[in-house]
C-alpha cells in the first residue's frame, strides 16, 4: 500500500500524501452521486408514458421554432432601469 501510495502520489501534483488520500473519499463520493443521478434519470425514463405516434421531424421543428421565438424576445427586450447604467 505505502509503495502505490508513493507511486500516486509521484503521478499526480499534490503537496503531501495525506491530499492524496484524502482525494480518495471524494473521488468515491463524487461517483456514488454520478451513478445515483444516471439511476434517477433511468428510473424517470422507464416511470414515463409511452408515445405512439411520435414524429421527431414535426417535434424538431417545434423545438426550433420556439429557440427562434425565445431568442427575438431576448434580442429585442428592452433593457430595465437595473440594466440602463451598464
Amino acid at each position: 500500500m505505502t509503495n502505490l501510495l508513493k507511486i500516486k502520489f509521484q503521478l499526480v501534483d499534490t503537496k503531501n500524501v495525506s491530499e492524496v488520500i484524502r482525494a480518495g473519499p471524494r473521488l468515491l463520493e463524487n461517483e456514488k452521486n454520478k451513478i445515483k443521478a444516471l439511476r434517477n434519470a433511468i428510473e424517470e425514463g422507464l416511470n414515463s408514458p409511452l408515445v405512439n405516434e411520435f414524429d421527431f421531424n414535426e417535434n424538431l421543428k417545434r423545438l426550433k421554432a420556439e429557440k427562434r421565438k425565445m431568442a427575438k424576445v431576448i434580442f429585442w427586450q428592452k433593457p430595465t432601469d437595473d440594466l440602463k447604467d451598464i
